[in-house]
């Protein structure tokens, strides 16, 4: 059976409840994270929220500090 591939992922919010998210500075982030390699996977903008989050993800290197396994479908 072929491994399973393992992915990591982060959260990030752009702008806040009193200010919006400055597009210059989203692009800036968002091209900084994908030379890490990561891949903007969802965004949304929170219920009443100038704020927009936005989820990443990457291939698990082995690099990240912690990992935390989770198991959508136990055995």
């Amino acid at each position: 059976m072929p491994e399973t591939l393992k992915w990591e992922y982060i959260a990030r919010t752009f702008g806040n409840a009193l200010r919006q998210a400055k597009e210059a500075d989203m692009e800036a982030a968002l091209n900084e994270l994908g030379s890490e390699g990561w891949e903007a996977v969802s965004a949304y903008v929170p219920a009443g929220g100038n704020a927009v989050k936005v989820i990443f993800k990457r291939p698990f290197s082995g690099r990240t500090t912690r990992q935390h396994t989770f198991e959508a479908f136990p055995k």
